[in-house]
């Protein structure tokens, strides 16, 4: 291994474990779900990455620097090839447009009041909604969560953590039927919204 390699291997490391989660999931709904969830659910993607790194190294040995056995040419590409497609496939994600919280429009004819009380699930969520209170219940992890509603117009509304490690959201939902209704949410003091439809209980 050479030096170049015992730098750009950390480099990779540190990029797959802090900056990638960071630029993939910035707005990720996951702390709902468990924080073991959250890191299966990165290591998930990063393991795909890494699949992918690899067949791209299997195909580059077999072309470059015949003057040195394929295992060889294999281990002195990988890390680059690896340290590539995570920087590429950040970017691509940073560059990505998202969805606007602010430039999201609620249909004027939409009516929210059947949805403001009620029973609903959300993924592994159970969500019990009163007025002015809304209740999470993590179904595999039995962690709960209490939120104050505060109601800014008929189908839009803030989320204020009512535990003390619970986050701030922000709510406007965009669509009602019989069996459930869509919402795009996002934390308080961001402006990336994430598209959920939390079905009648």
């Amino acid at each position: 291994m050479n030096k170049i390699n015992k730098y750009i291997i950390p480099a990779s490391i540190i990029l797959a474990f802090i900056v990638y989660p960071i630029i993939v999931y910035p707005d990720d709904q996951s702390h709902k779900d468990g924080i073991l969830k959250f890191i299966l659910r990165i290591l998930g993607d990063l393991s795909i990455l890494v699949l992918i790194s690899l067949l791209v190294n299997v195909l580059l040995s077999f072309i470059l620097k015949k003057n040195i056995t394929y295992l060889n040419r294999f281990k002195s590409i990988l890390p680059s090839t690896t340290l590539i497609i995570l920087i590429t496939t950040s970017l691509i994600l940073l560059l990505n447009e998202t969805i606007k919280f602010d430039e999201i429009d609620v249909p004027e004819s939409l009516s929210c009041v059947s949805i403001k009380q009620g029973e609903f699930i959300c993924q592994n969520l159970e969500i019990t909604r009163s007025e002015n209170i809304q209740i999470e219940t993590d179904t595999k992890t039995n962690l709960i969560k209490e939120y104050q509603i505060k109601w800014n117009t008929d189908c839009e509304y803030e989320l204020i953590g009512i535990n003390s490690n619970t986050q701030n959201f922000k709510v406007k939902i965009i669509e009602v039927n019989q069996e459930s209704h869509k919402a795009y949410v996002s934390k308080l003091n961001s402006n990336s919204a994430q598209l959920i439809e939390m079905k009648n209980k």
